[in-house]
């Protein structure tokens, strides 16, 4: 090793840079005080030394750059710029000589250059104006404070482009949104996806032996609403603000992960559930009698067709992938409009075809809450489930996605953006969940009690409801 780095990072720091040595992207998204910006530097400097050591015993040379970002140059000062000096400073008192060369430079381009033939350079990625750079690698520390934090990881990651570095990576170190947007989101869903790029390691603020006597972690909780302390201090990830079905969905604990297929097994129906439009969706649903459970096998997701040709897709699909004939099929629900679509599906199932018209609010925030309970009531149970395969479905609104990015309207109300109880119907992640709660809807409304008071007044006959 060229030098020596110092201070190893225990726990959850330890962890990171575990996962670090093994995926090109990866994320501490720990709490206030966590050490994740101490962790962040040491990675950094850990990972240009070990590039240098590569390029050395291979007998190459040149020089190479690595870019270190932050949303403002306060926080450059806070964070990384002092950590770094601080670690650097501390290899100089361990090893009898300092790898800095020359004197760190702090008026623009700010950056420490290394007897190594490694520039470290500091960026606000907030101010929008840096370009021309060529990097081996980059962190970036407290992403999420950006005013845009995917555009700060991607301003940086856009100059990851040096070829010459044995390892080519991005750091990222942050405490999460309160709207659970942002570089948080694109890790949850990238390793949903299965990318092996990358890793997301979590860090709660009491995870730092410097708090571990609770005083820190209780003063800042006393000043916090509690979806803050779940943020700023567990570093949780929480759905985003407005997601319809943030508070039930999970991307974990929804999938059915010991469900394997059994075309044998007695007492199961398959069942679609189908939503009409110029993005048709179609969930394929095994019902088992015995436990109550639905879990999701499969979705079909053509755009620009026909009814009659995605009617042909979705059966030619079932009987290919999992060997379900159309006469297999016990039940198919389907959104009520358009017509000559319902009248379609007829044709394909007939005698198993269900629908239901939306006609009120008090409908559509019916059939909303019984998809709610479906996926976690109020005894924590969970009887509608997802296969894990579905994660790697090949569409830009796989139902997993559509699940955690189906969000209420938002309306300008005297200045302030105010959320409404209506879900965007017009966005790319309606599709999925409009069939799912169609199916839900049908199936199960009719288990529940109704509160809602409809337009013809109380005591509507829901119509009668299939018994499962």
């Amino acid at each position: 090793m060229v030098g020596s780095v110092p201070s190893s990072p225990s726990g959850p720091q330890a962890e990171f840079h575990e996962a670090a040595a093994k995926h090109t992207y990866t994320f501490l998204c720990g709490g206030l005080g966590s050490g994740k910006s101490w962790a962040g530097a040491w990675e950094l400097i850990w990972s240009v030394l070990e590039n240098r050591e590569v390029m050395q015993d291979e007998g190459r040379d040149g020089e190479l750059l690595y870019l270190v970002g932050a949303p403002t140059y306060q926080l450059i000062d806070a964070g990384p710029w002092r950590h770094i000096l601080t670690i650097l400073d501390e290899m100089s008192r361990l090893s009898g000589y300092s790898i800095i060369k020359g004197k760190p430079q702090k008026t623009h381009p700010r950056q420490i250059r290394l007897t190594t033939g490694d520039v470290i350079q500091f960026i606000s990625t907030d101010s929008g104006r840096f370009a021309g750079a060529n990097a081996v690698g980059w962190w970036l520390d407290e992403g999420e404070e950006s005013e845009n934090p995917l555009a700060s990881f991607n301003l940086l990651d856009n100059r990851k482009r040096d070829q010459r570095g044995p390892r080519m990576f991005g750091i990222t170190t942050s405490t999460p949104t309160i709207a659970g947007t942002g570089i948080a989101r694109l890790f949850e869903d990238q390793e949903a996806a299965e990318n092996p790029d990358y890793k997301m390691v979590r860090a709660a603020t009491n995870s730092n032996p410097a708090f571990a006597d609770g005083k820190y972690y209780a003063q800042r909780a006393a000043t916090m609403s509690e979806r803050e302390r779940r943020v700023k201090l567990d570093g949780e990830i929480l759905p985003p603000e407005g997601s319809v079905f943030g508070l039930e969905f999970d991307p974990s604990k929804s999938l059915a992960h010991r469900w394997r297929f059994d075309r044998n097994r007695k007492r199961v129906q398959y069942n679609l559930a189908i939503d009409w439009g110029g993005s048709y969706h179609a969930l394929l649903i095994e019902h088992d009698e015995k436990t109550g459970v639905d879990v999701v096998m499969d979705e079909f997701i053509k755009d620009g067709v026909q009814v009659r040709e995605f009617c042909q897709y979705v059966v030619d699909q079932c009987k290919s992938r999992w060997r379900i004939d159309r006469a297999d099929i016990h039940q198919v629900v389907c959104d009520y409009n358009p017509k000559d679509s319902r009248t379609e599906a007829y044709k394909w199932w007939r005698g198993r075809v269900s629908h239901r018209r939306v006609r009120n609010h008090q409908d559509r925030t019916r059939r909303l809450n019984v998809m709610r309970w479906r996926l976690l009531d109020s005894n924590g149970n969970r009887r509608l489930l997802f296969n894990p395969a579905l994660k790697r479905t090949r569409s830009n609104r796989p139902v997993l996605l559509c699940l955690t990015n189906y969000k209420f309207q938002d309306r300008r109300i005297q200045g302030q953006d105010v959320l409404t109880d209506r879900p965007i119907q017009e966005s790319l992640w309606s599709h999925g969940c409009d069939a799912l709660s169609y199916f839900c809807d049908i199936r199960y409304s009719g288990m529940r009690i109704h509160e809602e008071v409809p337009e013809d007044g109380p005591g509507r006959n829901l119509g009668p409801q299939r018994k499962i």
